[in-house]
Order: structure tokens, then sequence, then C-alpha cells
């Protein structure tokens, strides 16, 4: 099967926000990943900790619609641009 990806990188958004608009919006799965270069070693037990500067990619089915995804991230974000994407 193809799959197609949504990859944006967070800047100033809430990544908790943004996952559950890609998940709303039919993602398969979500990552986070570093948008820099920041590597987190070792957390201590119980610590989740994310990177100062954040891409997320959600993975999609073939037929997925990103010109309403983003329209649904620009409307619920409350923003008139999007991140890098």
């Amino acid at each position: 099967m193809d799959w197609r990806q949504f990859v944006m990188d967070l800047e100033t958004l809430n990544p908790d926000t943004v996952e559950d608009i890609l998940l709303r919006n039919g993602a398969c799965s979500i990552t986070l990943s570093d948008a820099g270069d920041v590597p987190l070693l070792e957390p201590a037990p119980g610590e989740t900790p994310l990177w100062p500067a954040i891409r997320i990619t959600g993975l999609y089915a073939t037929d997925a619609d990103f010109d309403v995804l983003r329209a649904d991230l620009l409307r619920t974000l409350d923003i008139t641009n999007l991140p890098p994407h």
C-alpha cells in the first residue's frame, strides 16, 4: 500500500493540538522529531522531554485531502499561515 506524509515544523504551535487535528483528518500515525539539532539523551525516569524545535509527521492514505487538512489547521489554530510544511 502507498502512503503520503504531511510534515510540518511546529515553531510555537502546541504539539498536542496539532496532533489532534492531524488525527481528526485521518492520520494513521503521528511522529514527533527534532526539527533542529538538539539530541535528547537519557531522560530521567517518567520524563518525556520534547525538543526546542519540533517537526510533526502524519502518515496518510494516498487519497487524503491535504487541502482540507491545511484549512482545518488554519481554522482550529486561528492562524493565517502555516509554518513550513
